[in-house]
């Protein structure tokens, strides 16, 4: 004979119902521990521990002081060492295609110190075939990143080109919105013209203020989401 349910494996098991069923979206914030204790009839301390069972199995993420927040097939993304590793960190298979390399004379992006450009541009596409995001890069086009046109980049990996390249990020800022795919991205990405993508522009600088990437992407929103605490 199984051996009853202990309070707190009932609290998780019935929040894990609600993500798995999808009334719990990815990003929602949970109601506060007091509000679940008081509506399934248990102590506070039931539903900390219920919470912190989930956080282990990485269905949920709680900041202190800002409330728990569902990450199932939302985990927060760190792309400082690059999207391909910190998509991967997710556990997501996720296979990344370079679609053109092209070196460019002029780009519209500002940078003094720069006389050429290289210009990448990639998809990332999920095992069953759906394109998530197509990623458009501007780099200058200096040491081995000069090289990538004819060579490809090295160890395929952008971010380990612009290392080798001395290439390293101090700051930069970043946009986010929607755009309606226009007939070239829409075939790139095998979706219909018009289609809502999300889209986040973002230019990084060296110490000196010397362009180190612009890269704008379009990522799908059924798979993507700009989250912000406070």
């Amino acid at each position: 004979m199984s051996q009853p349910k202990l309070k707190h494996e009932i609290v998780s098991s019935h929040i894990e119902t609600l993500i798995r069923a999808g009334e719990l979206s990815p990003g929602d914030a949970l109601p506060s521990e007091q509000e679940l204790a008081e509506e399934l009839d248990v102590s506070r301390g039931t539903v900390r521990k219920a919470l912190s069972d989930l956080q282990l199995r990485n269905l949920v993420r709680t900041d202190r002081g800002r409330g728990s927040f569902v990450t199932f097939h939302n985990r927060r993304l760190d792309d400082r060492k690059g999207w391909a590793e910190a998509l991967s960190s997710t556990g997501s298979e996720i296979v990344t295609s370079t679609v053109s390399i092209r070196r460019l004379k002029e780009a519209a992006v500002e940078d003094p110190s720069a006389q050429e450009f290289v210009e990448i541009v990639r998809i990332r596409t999920l095992p069953s075939g759906t394109v998530i995001s197509l990623e458009t890069s501007l780099v200058p086009a200096v040491g081995p990143v000069a090289k990538v046109p004819d060579n490809g980049l090295i160890d395929g990996s952008l971010t380990a080109t612009l290392e080798c390249a001395g290439l390293c990020a101090e700051h930069g800022e970043q946009w986010v919105d929607v755009v309606a795919l226009d007939p070239q991205a829409a075939h790139t990405l095998r979706r219909p013209a018009g289609c809502s993508f999300m889209r986040i522009t973002r230019t990084t600088k060296d110490a000196e203020g010397n362009l180190v990437e612009h890269v704008t992407s379009l990522l799908d929103p059924d798979h993507f989401r700009f989250r912000h605490v406070f």
